[in-house]
């Protein structure tokens, strides 16, 4: 406990002293520091003894009433000093303060046989730290060894969830350079010396328990408990921190103060929208509490969506933005920067609980949409990989060329908005794989009829079968020809103009409707399957056909779902623009399926060289030929007599055709197919991290969403939606603002837009989000939207 000295000085201290509060001082003369109390000499020690130094800091923080900034500025060290001294001298005594020995404490190379008892304690949750305790190393081997076997997420230190009955609680309270304005609540923050820390434990042990934010419609929103915070100064939450680094906080509790022209405020348009989607009270349901932490799941989650709905797509991009700046949103007096955004995302990534989370957020956005009968779309979008690994190599259409890179098969609904993504897909099948989705949604317990719509990738009449023995599952497809076959060309008389609008848009196309029969199986289990084909005509581009098993939908209906599939394309393209969708968030890498079986390497080899010499033979036997058309029968009458004099070309086809029967021979003797593992050279195949991976994809996936719902509420007050609503939406999610606080309420007052129809569509986007009632999650604050010039916030 820090003592409080009131005492008459007895003496002044000598002149060359330094006063450092009102009772204490140090000669600032010579090698020899000496600290005088009142003017009396009590402590004493040399510039180059650090031991005694360190003893002499503890010694005044503990005893003597001073805070750590103090000490640190009177013997002219840094505050880290200064703590480190008072933890070292809690843990051991003096003996603690003495100098060790330098670099290294233990071997820095882990034996072959402790290599697995690293591995096995890194999968339990044992800290890098205890490792390298219970193998005799030093703990920088244990993380380079865990890095070089990809492992090193797995080495994260368990928080400490209930402190240490048995020891004082200490919290080291750093003082601001602007400090909180006086009250009886920071009292204990504000002024260390004459207060003992212990008021910040007994500020913990009254906080009111977690209680739900009343307010907003509750069945279409949830909100999160209210959190509770120590500080009242929104600049200055170093209670919070101190009590973070303590256990003795979950989450820091946004705290907001009234600001003029906050950068990005605009962002907070998205927070309604957000929350009604579920997506923080999804996350802190499924992720569950990540420890103690200033920055816990709920500011974890905040953060990550407003960095993508920022533009901000990778946490080094947030080294050229403010954290002051960032953290003004999201109510924290700063953002969570590069390193903490990294070391959130490994710990969330292995809790292995993304594809749940992913799961949940889906089935919100099902059960969002209106309508009878679901039409989804499945398309395969490939990211190349440039790192230093050995991964699958993967076609890219837009390069027209196979390069190491990643494959993810996306499922987007009819407008294009994702519902969710299979990553790190291991082998390009779409015909394994839409059979597997159906199953899933049905089993999450969706029961409308479902539509699929992919491209000529997933074509399998095998699937198509499967796919209509379900009740109420279709297809719908563009039919693909056979090998070296074109389809078959309908007549202009079959075609009929079919005119409608779909969703305030008006389509014509020109269509034929007609049965066709597929043959799948074969052998004695070969079977017909009876389908529909509908083609379109388009005068440059000619004829294109699409087969589906529904029979009783209309032609037109069919027609525009198959064509409107771009939306889906359309979304990639959006996405690799404005949300880094193709750039690898994390290297962290995995081992991949060493036993899948890929075509053999070896005889795609020989099939090139087989080629080659193919080529060769069909030159050498042209040339052949051609002489003996060129043969004067005055000069050699027989044939004999040909091959005689052309018996060096003659030699070289027999040798030419005999090299050719035994690469052949080589090619057929081996292996269709071998495992990735023998194409290694018995190395472990990799992959990048499908969990971290997955995980970003799902934030993603929110932040357009939320998009997306913006856009639509703005649809009625703006007649180019949709060609600009998703721009107007960046522009105005971008925008500046002014920040109130009042009694219950959030007031966000946004900056007029570029053009005076836009301003209106704002405002009226702000009516429309205010009407929701929403709070902001974790607190008691009401958001209340508006545009600055208009004071309408209702």
């Amino acid at each position: 406990m820090a003592i409080t000295l009131d005492l008459p000085l007895v003496q002044p201290p000598p002149p060359t002293a330094i006063p450092i509060n009102r009772h204490f001082a140090i000669s600032g003369a010579g090698d020899l520091r000496v600290i005088y109390l009142d003017g009396q000499p009590v402590m004493e020690f040399h510039n180059a003894d650090t031991a005694a130094r360190d003893l002499v800091m503890v010694q005044l923080c503990e005893h003597g009433g001073l805070t750590e900034p103090q000490v640190a500025s009177a013997l002219n060290v840094s505050r880290p000093t200064v703590s480190r001294a008072k933890r070292k001298y809690g843990e051991g005594g003096v003996s603690s303060l003495l100098a060790g020995k330098r670099g290294p404490k233990g071997p820095t190379k882990i034996k072959e046989h402790k290599k697995k008892l690293m591995i096995a304690l890194a999968q339990q949750g044992v800290s890098k730290t205890e490792i390298a305790s219970r193998l005799g190393v030093n703990e920088s081997a244990v993380r380079k060894a865990l890095r070089r076997f990809g492992l090193e997420e797995l080495a994260v230190r368990q928080p400490k969830l209930v402190p240490d009955e048995s020891a004082a609680i200490s919290v080291a309270v750093e003082e601001s350079s602007a400090p909180p304005a006086p009250s009886e609540e920071c009292s204990a923050a504000s002024q260390p010396d004459d207060a003992p820390i212990q008021a910040i434990a007994a500020m913990v042990e009254s906080m009111e328990p977690e209680c739900v934010a009343s307010g907003g419609d509750k069945k279409a929103i949830e909100e999160l408990p209210l959190a509770t915070t120590a500080d009242t100064d929104p600049e200055n939450r170093n209670v919070d921190r101190a009590l973070a680094r303590e256990g003795l906080l979950d989450d820091a509790a946004p705290l907001f103060a009234t600001r003029s022209n906050v950068r990005s405020a605009g962002l907070l348009l998205a927070l309604p929208i957000l929350v009604m989607h579920g997506v923080f009270a999804d996350a802190v349901k499924i992720f569950g509490n990540i420890g103690p932490a200033f920055y816990g799941i709920r500011n974890v989650i905040a953060s990550l969506l407003m960095m993508f709905l920022a533009r901000i797509n990778r946490p080094e991009h947030l080294k050229e933005h403010s954290p002051q700046e960032l953290g003004a949103v999201l109510g924290l007096d700063r953002a969570p920067e590069m390193k903490t955004v990294r070391r959130k995302i490994r710990q969330l990534s292995t809790l292995n609980k993304s594809l749940e989370f992913m799961k949940q957020l889906m089935a919100r956005h099902l059960a969002r949409k209106e309508g009878s009968k679901l039409w989804l779309c499945i398309d395969g979008h490939v990211s190349v990989y440039s790192g230093k690994r050995k991964l699958d190599k993967h076609y890219v259409t837009r390069l027209r060329l196979s390069l190491p890179s990643v494959l993810d098969y996306w499922l987007n609904d009819e407008r294009g908005d994702p519902l969710m993504v299979l990553t790190g897909v291991a082998k390009k099948s779409l015909a394994k794989l839409v059979p597997r989705i159906v199953k899933d949604l049905r089993d999450q317990g969706e029961k409308r009829p479902l539509t699929v719509i992919f491209d000529r990738e997933g074509w399998s009449p095998k699937m198509f079968a499967q796919l209509d023995a379900m009740e109420n599952v279709f297809f719908l497809t563009y039919r693909k020809a056979k090998a070296n076959k074109e389809l078959p060309q309908l007549p202009a008389s079959a075609f009929a103009t079919y005119k409608g609008v779909f969703d305030g848009q008006t389509v014509e196309y020109e269509l034929a409707d007609k049965k066709i029969y597929i043959d799948y199986g074969s052998g004695k289990n070969r079977k017909r399957l009876r389908l529909r084909q509908i083609t379109r005509r388009r005068e440059i581009e000619g004829q294109t056909h699409i087969v589906t098993n529904n029979h009783s939908e209309s032609t037109l209906v069919l027609a525009h779902r198959m064509f409107s599939r771009w939306t889906q394309e359309n979304y990639f393209k959006y996405m690799e623009k404005e949300m880094d969708f193709d750039g690898l968030l994390s290297y962290m890498m995995e081992d991949a399926d060493g036993k899948r079986e890929v075509p053999n390497p070896e005889r795609r080899k020989l099939s090139e060289k087989i080629n080659e010499v193919k080529n060769q033979l069909s030159e050498l036997t042209r040339t052949y030929g051609e002489r003996a058309l060129e043969n004067k029968e005055s000069r050699r009458a027989t044939m004999r007599g040909f091959k005689i004099a052309n018996g060096a070309l003659g030699q070289k086809i027999r040798e030419i055709t005999e090299t050719l029967e035994q690469l052949q021979h080589r090619y057929n003797s081996l292996p269709a197919k071998v495992t990735v593992q023998e194409t290694l050279n018995g190395e472990k195949p990799q992959q990048v991290r499908i969990e971290t991976r997955r995980l970003i994809n799902c934030f993603r996936m929110a932040a357009f969403r939320a998009e997306s719902a913006l856009r639509e509420l703005l649809r009625p007050h703006y007649r180019q939606w949709r060609q600009d609503g998703r721009t107007i939406i960046q522009s105005m999610l971008q925008s500046s603002g002014d920040l109130e606080v009042h009694p219950g309420e959030l007031r966000v007052i946004l900056a007029p837009q570029s053009a005076p129809h836009r301003t209106r569509a704002l405002e009226m986007l702000c009516q429309e989000l205010n009407a929701l009632g929403t709070r902001f999650p974790g607190s008691d604050l009401q958001l209340k939207f508006s545009v600055r010039g208009n004071g309408n916030v209702s």
